[in-house]
């Protein structure tokens, strides 16, 4: 008997390209600002001494008076 050749299935198991390069440019823009952050951040090395201490201590000052202002204490 003959038998027809048949066409290569399509493997619909792999994403299209044009949905991996739109899911690439979502996540870039999600992340952009902790990019920017950091390459400030890289950027400004030599003062890691000065900047990341400062940095922390904003921080907690910020923390601790978001959690009074919840609580209804007074700030320090």
């Amino acid at each position: 008997m003959f038998r027809r050749k048949m066409a290569p299935s399509a493997d619909t198991s792999a994403p299209m390209p044009g949905v991996l390069d739109q899911a690439k440019v979502v996540l870039r823009v999600e992340t952009l600002p902790f990019w920017l952050f950091w390459q400030n951040l890289l950027a400004l090395r030599p003062w890691w001494p000065v900047v990341v201490p400062f940095l922390i201590w904003y921080a907690r000052r910020s923390y601790r008076r978001e959690r009074a202002k919840l609580r209804g204490e007074p700030a320090r």
